[in-house]
């Protein structure tokens, strides 16, 4: 029986070799080309698909092959946002910075208020997540889906943005979205009043803002009592430069999401009271997509683009020997389809404690990820378990002192 096999397939071998001539290959993809040239004509006459449908299915086969990647993208956060969003209810609170403006924090009405806990220096400490979201947004769907998840047990969350998203611009046009000014604020006073340890989490372009407000934390020349210090801080689908993603998005002739981004940055000076100030100086309409982001920026910072993009939109600025300090973990998604996964420099990587590189997640659809949920949670979890061990240390002195003051009596 093996014999007979063994002879069949030396037969087939040979005849194999005779069809896969040149010639040979070449009349098959001619049979198959009008094999499916019959097969279109039948189609169109049988159902009588005016030239204008053709087109457009055409047009659709062409996108879907040629950005596939971009496509599987948006399904992955187009099925988060259409069905496994829940947006949560959050308890908000404006607060007056130094310079006058106003910044907003929000936490989940379903937890406890983030002053209810113990303050002093001996007292227990509590870790807290500072969520910086992207998009420019009061919240984000990633942030509500880890959330939902559980990522975050043990630790409270609240959700911080600056001066003109949720809230109207008094003394200057809308700031950077990835001032770190504002938010370092914050944590300074809530790190003096009440005893939190602090991380970092960041989507999208609010990756940027906390990578740069752990440089510049790091980094700052200011005496100990007003510095700031963070647990750790996580980047979730960081871009590297913004330019060039932004720029990447052109590529894509009947999806131009560069176009939607620019409204969407008309649309915050609008509603921030920003508009107002800039307008008389900027020259580009947002239908012209990077070119008016470009100028508003300009105008907005005053100072020329290579200059904005050196100290805002380079995350690459921000990585770095002085960072090391604190552990930071970067998670990419192949089929990101607003950052392209060519874009992103693995030299940088040496500075962070972990980076994780996940085939599906789209831009926010982390749920999309198992790898992703897990990595966050296991993150998060870490951290408490060792806060806990810290706080029995610190509760165990506690009782020493206090035995020892009884003894003194």
């Amino acid at each position: 029986m093996l014999l007979k096999l063994l002879v069949f397939l030396i037969h087939l071998s040979k005849r194999v070799r005779k069809w896969c001539t040149i010639k040979n290959v070449a009349s098959w993809l001619l049979w198959i080309k009008r094999f499916i040239f019959m097969g279109v004509k039948r189609l169109l006459s049988r159902h009588k698909l005016s030239s204008l449908k053709v087109m457009a299915y055409l047009a659709a086969l062409y996108q879907m092959m040629t950005h596939y990647t971009w496509w599987s993208g948006v399904y992955d956060s187009a099925l988060l946002l259409l069905f496994h969003f829940r947006p949560m209810r959050y308890a908000s609170e404006t607060i007056m910075s130094s310079d006058g403006e106003r910044y907003a924090v929000y936490t989940p009405k379903t937890q406890s208020s983030l002053y209810l806990h113990n303050s002093g220096v001996n007292k227990k400490k509590q870790h807290m997540w500072v969520c910086l979201p992207g998009g420019m947004q009061t919240t984000d769907p990633a942030m509500t889906a880890l959330h939902s998840y559980g990522a975050f047990k043990g630790s409270k969350v609240c959700i911080f943005t600056n001066p003109g998203i949720g809230t109207k611009m008094n003394r200057q046009p809308l700031i950077s979205p990835t001032e770190p000014k504002y938010v370092m604020e914050f944590i300074r006073q809530i790190q003096a009043e009440y005893n939190y340890d602090v991380s970092l989490i960041g989507f999208s372009i609010g990756t940027v803002q906390a990578l740069r407000t752990l440089h510049t934390a790091n980094n700052a020349e200011e005496d100990a009592t007003n510095r700031i210090s963070l647990k750790s801080v996580v980047l979730v689908h960081a871009p590297d430069i913004v330019r060039e993603t932004i720029i990447s998005n052109q590529r894509n002739w009947l999806m131009r999401p560069d176009v939607y981004f620019a409204f969407h940055v008309r649309w915050k000076h609008m509603m921030s009271g920003s508009w107002r100030m800039v307008k008389d100086y900027v020259s580009k309409s947002w239908i012209e997509g990077w070119p008016f982001i470009e100028e508003v920026t300009c105008v907005t910072l005053r100072e020329p683009w290579i200059n904005c993009e050196s100290k805002y939109f380079n995350l690459r600025n921000f990585c770095d020997n002085s960072i090391e300090s604190v552990p930071v973990m970067r998670i990419i998604a192949k089929n990101d389809f607003v950052i392209p996964v060519d874009s992103i420099d693995e030299k940088y990587f040496k500075h962070l404690k972990s980076v994780i590189i996940t085939e599906r997640g789209g831009h926010c659809a982390v749920n999309r990820s198992q790898q992703t949920m897990e990595a966050i949670t296991q993150w998060n979890t870490d951290i408490v378990s060792k806060q806990e061990q810290e706080n029995k240390k610190i509760g165990l002195a506690n009782y020493l002192d206090l035995g020892h003051g009884y003894m003194a009596c």
